[in-house]
C-alpha cells in the first residue's frame, strides 16, 4: 500500500513541475512577445520619423557566435519614399532596412515568388560588408522566407541565418 502511495505522490508532482514548467515557459514567451512587439514598433516608428513608409515587416535570424550555439531574432522593416514604392510594379526594390536602431541601405529585385537584395549599412555601421539576402514567396508576394549572408575574417557571430518578410498593408 505505501509503495503505491509514494508512486501517486510521484505522478502528482510529476504533473505540478510540468504545469510549474508550462506556467513559467508561457510567461516567458509572452514577455518575450511583447518585448518584439516594442521594438518593432520603435524600429516602424524611426522609419517614419525619417520620412519613409514601412512596406515589409520582417524577422532574421542569426547565430550568436560563429559555432552557431544560440540564435537571435531581430526584427527589422523595409521602408520606402513614394519614388521606391512605385519602382517595384518593375522590379525594382530599393529603400531602407531598419534593424538594432540603425538603417541600411536596400537594393534589389522584387517579384511575385523571388525577392533579391543587398543591405549595406551606412559609414561601415555594424558590418562593413554587403548582405546578401534571396527569399521565395508562395502567396503572390505578400509573405517571403529565405536566407541571407555575408563575407567577413573578422565577424564574431555567424555569417549567415534565415529571414522572413511581410507586406504591409
Amino acid at each position: 500500500m505505501g509503495v503505491i502511495i509514494t508512486i501517486i505522490i510521484i505522478i502528482i508532482m510529476e504533473g505540478i513541475n510540468m504545469n510549474l514548467k508550462q506556467i513559467l515557459f508561457e510567461g516567458l514567451s509572452r514577455d518575450l512577445e511583447k518585448k518584439a512587439r516594442r521594438v518593432m514598433e520603435k524600429t516602424v516608428s524611426q522609419a517614419e520619423s525619417d520620412g519613409y513608409r514601412v512596406t515589409f515587416t520582417g524577422t532574421y535570424r542569426q547565430a550568436t557566435a560563429i559555432s552557431g550555439s544560440s540564435e537571435i531574432a531581430v526584427p527589422f522593416v523595409v521602408a520606402q519614399t513614394s519614388d521606391q514604392i512605385s519602382k517595384r510594379e518593375q522590379g525594382i526594390l530599393e529603400g531602407r532596412v531598419y534593424d538594432m536602431g540603425k538603417y541600411a541601405g536596400l537594393q534589389g529585385e522584387l517579384k511575385a515568388d523571388s525577392v533579391e537584395f543587398t543591405k549595406r549599412y551606412q559609414n561601415g555601421v555594424m558590418n562593413r560588408n554587403p548582405i546578401e539576402y534571396s527569399g521565395k514567396s508562395t502567396d503572390g508576394g505578400n509573405t517571403y522566407e529565405g536566407t541571407w549572408e555575408f563575407e567577413s575574417s573578422t565577424a564574431d557571430m555567424a555569417k549567415k541565418g534565415t529571414f522572413i518578410m511581410e507586406k504591409k498593408s
